[in-house]
């Protein structure tokens, strides 16, 4: 995947950056919200918790998708390039008992 910024403001009251970007995933189905937050990442020097991926809009007829970014100076979002953590051993317990009665 390779990223053209098109669009790059700053937002001072929200402290942060709000960019717009052409993703071109030539021969590639339109890229997660995931992959799109760990290569921002990279590109921008930070960590996926510091970028919010807003949206990914697939561009019909072309291998490209526009995409909306918020890289948050000091607030952080779900890591999405995380794999997700399995429910407590608790969580699975209670939901064991319920043929138990």
């Amino acid at each position: 995947m390779k990223a053209e910024i098109i669009e790059k403001k700053e937002n001072k009251i929200f402290e942060r950056e709000e960019i717009k970007a052409i993703l071109k995933h030539v021969g590639a189905p339109t890229p997660s919200l995931a992959s799109v937050q760990g290569f921002m990442a990279k590109l921008l020097g930070t960590e996926p918790k510091h970028i919010e991926v807003a949206s990914v809009k697939s561009l019909k007829g072309a291998d490209e998708a526009e995409a909306f970014i918020i890289f948050w100076k000091n607030k952080e979002v779900e890591d999405l390039t995380k794999p997700k953590e399995e429910p407590k051993s608790e969580e699975k317990k209670s939901n064991g008992d319920k043929n138990a009665s």
